[in-house]
């Protein structure tokens, strides 16, 4: 099993390096349009590798199916990847140039880390469906003064690369923030084909852009509501992050800080722990609590190279930033019982986009 998937972490790292021989096949085409219509799609991996302790386990008692379910950090964790694809559009609405919506939708296959599935945990027949894929179609609002999609301002060269984004940094964004400052309110329909249950969950969205900083959120609860969150408090529970964004030119054109947290879900256990006053969400099937993992991460890229490289402190209590709001709000917590690690990624970033000017 360990020469097994040392192969695979090989292989996906061969590929980053022939992938950037093709960076120059990430393109920007301009052309004209009287609603500054954008389209395009793009491609983001990820190969990272942390440092744990394998022979840790972690040991629970599943009482429901009578079995004890023993747990360890495998090098499913230790050695993780994604491989994440988007396409999106967008246009203006109306005649005065300020509410911009935007489609999306992201295709995310990986293995470890956030969402993966518990160590143990028996996998498809079906070689895609051995790792863990999501599906997810994103809708955004964002009203916004100052739009820079205009011909007799645009300079490639001094263009800030400002995405236009909507949910978490797993995937890139496709299209451009067409705003120097806006607001977006946006939702997130996601589907798990590859979970045996819970295969559906909404997530909303919430993102101020204050021209080359931006500040977004994300919960499937409050402050959001049908049809943007559907507030059951499980998968995507949370996350956020503070960006930066230089010009294309740039070498560092690039840097996202933020947390993301998943977890495990039982029908109303959530509803019923908060009503009791739990410290802690318990599962009916206990093992659903080894879903739940938190990250707090940094990358940072070059996106005229596009490379990057992210790094991720991954399952420390005192830094989930989900467990500080839960304890302000006296909601109960998701209990986090694997191993912490760090760990670093390199990153690969393609784009391909026809960007309308007025």
């Amino acid at each position: 099993m360990l020469q097994k998937n040392k192969w695979k972490i090989f292989t996906l790292l061969m590929l980053l390096l022939n992938l950037n021989e093709a960076a120059a096949q990430s393109k920007l085409v301009t052309y004209s349009s009287k609603s500054s219509l954008q389209y395009g799609f793009s491609l983001k991996v990820l190969v990272g590798i942390g440092v744990i302790n394998p022979e840790r386990r972690n040991t629970i008692s599943n009482k429901s199916k009578k079995e004890e379910v023993k747990i360890k950090n495998s090098l499913s964790e230790y050695m993780n990847w994604r491989i994440g694809a988007s396409a999106g559009v967008g246009s203006f609405a109306g005649d005065n140039n300020w509410f911009y919506p935007s489609l999306n939708i992201d295709f995310m296959w990986y293995q470890g880390g956030i969402g993966s599935k518990w160590p143990g945990h028996k996998r498809s027949k079906s070689w895609m469906f051995q790792n863990d894929l999501e599906i997810i179609g994103s809708y955004s609002l964002t009203g916004g003064i100052n739009h820079r999609l205009r011909r007799n301002w645009f300079n490639e060269k001094t263009f800030i690369n400002k995405p236009y984004y909507y949910f978490n940094t797993f995937n890139q964004p496709t299209l451009q923030n067409p705003f120097d400052y806006s607001v977006t309110l946006g939702g997130n329909m996601i589907w798990f084909p590859t979970r045996k249950e819970t295969k559906f969950q909404r997530v909303g969205f919430l993102n101020l852009n204050l021209n080359r900083i931006q500040l977004s959120y994300l919960n499937d609860g409050p402050p959001f509501k049908m049809p943007f969150g559907d507030e059951y408090d499980r998968l995507h529970t949370g996350g956020g992050y503070i960006s930066y964004h230089g010009r294309q030119s740039d070498f560092i054109s690039l840097v996202e800080v933020g947390f993301d947290k998943f977890t495990g879900y039982s029908k109303n256990a959530y509803e019923l722990g908060n009503r009791l006053g739990n410290g802690f969400v318990y599962h009916q099937d206990s093992a659903q609590q080894f879903y739940n993992k938190g990250r707090i991460y940094i990358n940072v890229a070059s996106l005229r190279n596009n490379a990057g490289v992210s790094l991720s402190f991954n399952d420390f209590p005192k830094l989930d930033v989900q467990h500080m709001i839960h304890l302000s709000n006296k909601y109960p917590l998701h209990a986090v019982p694997n191993e912490k690690f760090v760990s670093i990624a390199p990153l690969y970033y393609m784009n391909h986009l026809k960007l309308g000017l007025q």
